[in-house]
């Protein structure tokens, strides 16, 4: 036998893994190994509106109709948010 994952939703919604190592039962995930990002609260909300603003300034989406389904609405969002949630990757394995 070996350790196994044990996929949950927690009360606040947000979906967890667990490492559930032989011999503990899954009622005590909190003696468990956690397989989550980093936390989130941890980027700079203030720094991503600043850099969102100015992708879509940049590309020109001003407003609803400049949406369009040529994925230059997501590439500015992930343009804008893809830097500061590798920063947090980073940060967690130092």
């Amino acid at each position: 036998m070996s350790d196994y994952i044990v996929k949950i939703k927690d009360t606040k919604g947000y979906r967890r893994k667990y490492i559930v190592p032989i011999g503990v039962n899954e009622q005590d995930l909190h003696k468990c190994i956690p397989l989550d990002p980093p936390p989130l609260d941890g980027l700079d909300w203030e720094a991503i509106q600043r850099d969102l603003h100015n992708q879509l300034s940049n590309r020109n989406i001003n407003y609803l109709e400049d949406i369009k389904g040529d994925g230059n609405f997501n590439a500015a969002i992930l343009s804008a948010i893809k830097p500061h949630l590798i920063h947090l990757y980073k940060e967690l394995n130092k």
